[in-house]
């Protein structure tokens, strides 16, 4: 037998010359539909005449071997070898190797959606975008994977899902040796080398390297949110947005890292965790030499370079880098907080802070410093803990020379310079310069005190004071001083005890020429003038 013949035989995709048998004779067809034909007239003398006798013509590929029953498909694979694309866009240079795409290309010019939802008045430009957008109204899911019980509405995710069982990864970089489980990540990371940015904003200029990102980002004109959860009335732009909602009411966390028991429930949070376990850091900032574990991060860090804050808060003037800060902004105006916790009745606006409350209750600390023991609920404090070691500062203010480990820190410090004030009270008119200052003061309103001392029936209204507290019955001193061998129980303390060895004063009255090293200390002064 040789390698065609054992193909056809176990090959599930082809349709081989003895697959459809006729119930009344056993004669074999090539497909079912010539099986159907020659059924009806089975064992009737006159069709006898004019029975169908079907061969199929197998092409294989030269270049590594596949076996294709058509010619259409043999030809398109072919052009995947020699890098033909015949198909030339009317508008622009770009090239295709199927017609078909680039017909849907040429949409993108035109503006022309003709396939609209049987359901609603959405419509598509391919005909495959609206049969997967019908499926949200059906909740079908027709394609089901071979390894698990997850079903799909599109055969392509599927098989990128599917992937994730095998570990194949067929597509590689042609400028490096990273590999990828599907085609789009393979062509967005292409793009990270080449700077194409092929899709253009119908609004504005800005320009993406993807549909997936030029599709998400124009909703922000539009307003629209096509996606809603089954479970509850909120709406998104994105559907694995929508999916990962979902999977807070269902409990599903379907991704499991391959170094340890954790599990996820967004594959991007698992690359995320995973990259702890390697190290790796595949993003770098094209302004400087600081690296991520995000494509999304670098981004926003690229913004700190360039100024760019696109995301306008639609209650007032304020503009954000990053959407996830936008998004926590305007639920400052709406007051809504979806998230809520699964141990008690708190509720959040964010889901980060949903999931730092929910690791006091479980007590997981998944993060842990390179340079110590020392282990943390977020990455984000785990980082500025890592530059306590390495001494880095990357952030500088714009109105002095000062520089800090951390963006926050750094935020508040240009409030000094700026004056300005964004929280204001729910209950009061007092206005505060960082977010946690404003709910913590919302506490003497509630008389909310939420943290326990694990040690003692002490509680206290903020996170911080509750670590400090503890502090005290473990003997705990994590900050030390770069100047001399001083250690300290909180990170406030270490910074005013540093300034003792800078000279530093921060704190100046506007009213007089008086600075101070502590701002109560300034507070103080303000009272005697």
């Amino acid at each position: 037998m040789n390698y065609l013949e054992r193909h056809l035989k176990r090959c599930p995709m082809l349709v081989s010359y003895e697959s459809w048998e006729c119930s009344r004779c056993g004669r074999k067809y090539s497909s079912k539909d010539y099986r159907n034909v020659h059924e009806k007239d089975c064992g009737n003398p006159e069709s006898s005449k004019r029975r169908i006798n079907i061969s199929v013509k197998i092409k294989q590929c030269q270049h590594c071997g596949k076996i294709f029953t058509r010619q259409n498909y043999f030809t398109k694979h072919k052009r995947t070898h020699t890098g033909e694309r015949p198909y030339q866009c009317r508008h622009c240079d770009k090239t295709f190797t199927q017609q078909g795409d680039m017909k849907r290309h040429e949409r993108i010019h035109s503006g022309e959606r003709p396939y609209q939802c049987r359901h609603c008045d959405k419509t598509f430009a391919d005909q495959s975008n609206r049969k997967q957008h019908e499926r949200i109204h059906s909740g079908e899911r027709p394609y089901q994977c071979r390894h698990c019980d997850r079903t799909f509405t599109q055969q392509g995710p599927m098989k990128v899902h599917e992937r994730i069982h095998s570990g194949e990864r067929p597509y590689q970089c042609r400028h490096c040796d990273k590999t990828f489980a599907d085609q789009g990540s393979w062509k967005r990371h292409e793009r990270l080398h080449s700077g194409e940015r092929p899709y253009q904003c119908r609004h504005c200029d800005k320009t993406f390297a993807d549909q997936g990102s030029w599709k998400r980002h124009e909703r922000i004109h539009s307003g629209e949110r096509p996606y809603q959860c089954r479970h509850c009335d909120k709406t998104f732009t994105q559907q694995g947005d929508m999916k990962r909602h979902e999977r807070i009411h269902s409990g599903e966390r379907p991704y499991q890292c391959r170094h340890c028991d954790k599990t996820f429930a967004d594959q991007s949070n698992r690359k995320q965790h995973e990259r702890i376990h390697s190290g790796e850091r595949p993003y770098q900032c094209r302004h400087c030499d600081r690296t991520f574990t995000q494509q999304g991060p670098m981004k926003v860090h690229e913004r700190i370079h360039s100024g760019e804050r696109p995301y306008q808060c639609r209650h007032c003037d304020k503009t954000f880098a990053d959407q996830g800060s936008w998004k926590r902004h305007e639920r400052i105006h709406s007051g809504e907080r979806p998230y809520q916790c699964r141990h008690c009745d708190k509720t959040f606006a964010d889901q980060g802070s949903w999931k730092r409350h929910e690791r006091i209750h479980s007590g997981e600390r998944p993060y842990q410093c390179r340079h110590c023991d020392k282990t943390f609920t977020r990455q984000g404090p785990m980082k500025i803990h890592e530059r306590i070691h390495s001494g880095e500062r990357p952030y500088q203010c714009r109105h002095c020379d000062k520089t800090f480990a951390d963006q926050i820190s750094w935020k508040r410090h240009e409030r000094i310079h700026s004056g300005e004030r964004p929280y204001q009270c729910r209950h009061c008119d007092k206005t505060f310069t960082q977010q946690g200052d404003m709910k913590r003061h919302e506490r003497i309103h509630s008389g909310e005190r939420s943290y326990q001392c694990r040690h003692c029936d002490k509680t206290f209204v903020d996170q911080g004071s509750w670590k400090r507290h503890e502090r005290i019955h473990s003997g705990e001193r994590p900050y030390q001083c770069r100047h001399c061998n001083k250690t300290f129980a909180d990170q406030i303390s270490l910074k005013t005890h540093e300034r003792i060895h800078s000279g530093e004063r921060p704190y100046q009255y506007r009213h007089c020429d008086k600075t101070f090293t502590q701002q109560h200390t300034l507070k103080r002064h303000k009272g005697n003038h």
